[in-house]
């Protein structure tokens, strides 16, 4: 099975931007990182673009078409402020539908907690809204990971390392699409560990400073196995006893150990 994997935007054509975050990189870390997980289980993968290259709708759909490829996936983030990842599928539902819904159930694993899946009509023509969806021959769908303009959704795509494993991730939806068998346990070089969301505030503060580290909560991090876990706060320090513990009596006693953390690594 072959997949056409589509990085939206690109060149002259940045797509979402917000601050340091620029939709047409953020979607080529993103797919490289799908091209390679699905290449290490024997997919064959073809892309629109690998570097920071313009391309119209129109030529998109003509090198998916021409491609001979099955499968058609475009990847993107969004912008509008909200607070959800995306899939979107052809109004002719059909494999394109049960494909969005294998990626949008790994989406999860991103740390997105809501993911929408859907279809859009045209009003005018009654056809698919989308163009590459509209202009493709293969079931297709388009991905949406986050909102870069939302401070809070950002957050699973705010460092390279997160976006590769978003990529990986949407590799495993398609993964799991032609009825592979994935290994789910990942890896990590290293991985910032919360608990809850008091302490999690605290592990962002170190996030933002390590940013090549994975930001995970207690059970996402089950699922990897990384080099280096620092645990932020008690909840964390007690589920993996062998990591690197940032913990204090009370929250603003762990965020000043965070911050002492901080500073031996800026000596």
């Amino acid at each position: 099975m072959s997949v056409f994997i589509d990085v939206g935007h690109g060149g002259s054509d940045s797509g979402a931007v917000h601050g340091n975050h620029v939709e047409k990189l953020y979607n080529l870390d993103t797919a490289l990182a799908c091209k390679k997980e699905l290449e290490k289980y024997g997919e064959k993968v073809i892309m629109s673009r690998t570097g920071d290259k313009y391309l119209s709708l129109n030529e998109r759909c003509s090198m998916a078409n021409k491609s001979g490829c099955s499968l058609f996936v475009s990847i993107h983030h969004n912008s509008g402020g909200g607070d959800r990842g995306e899939v979107i599928y052809s109004i002719n539902e059909g494999k394109g539908k049960t494909l969005a819904h294998n990626i949008a159930k790994e989406m999860k694993d991103m740390g997105q907690t809501t993911v929408q899946e859907y279809s859009r009509k045209s009003e005018k023509t009654g056809k698919d809204y989308y163009a590459v969806i509209r202009g493709t021959n293969m079931p297709a769908v388009i991905v949406e990971v986050c909102f870069l303009d939302n401070s809070k959704d950002v957050q699973i795509a705010d460092t390279l390392a997160e976006r590769q494993r978003n990529g990986r991730e949407i590799a495993h939806g398609i993964l799991k699409y032609l009825g592979k068998n994935v290994d789910e346990k990942k890896s990590a070089d290293e991985l910032i560990v919360y608990g809850n969301e008091v302490d999690k505030i605290a592990a962002e503060i170190l996030h933002w400073k390590k940013q090549k580290s994975l930001l995970v909560n207690v059970d996402t991090a089950r699922s990897y196995t990384a080099k280096n876990i620092i645990a932020v706060g008690g909840i964390a320090a007690k589920a993996f006893p062998n990591a690197k513990k940032l913990v204090g009596d009370d929250r603003y006693e762990t965020v000043k150990k965070v911050s002492e953390f901080i500073d031996t690594l800026q000596k």
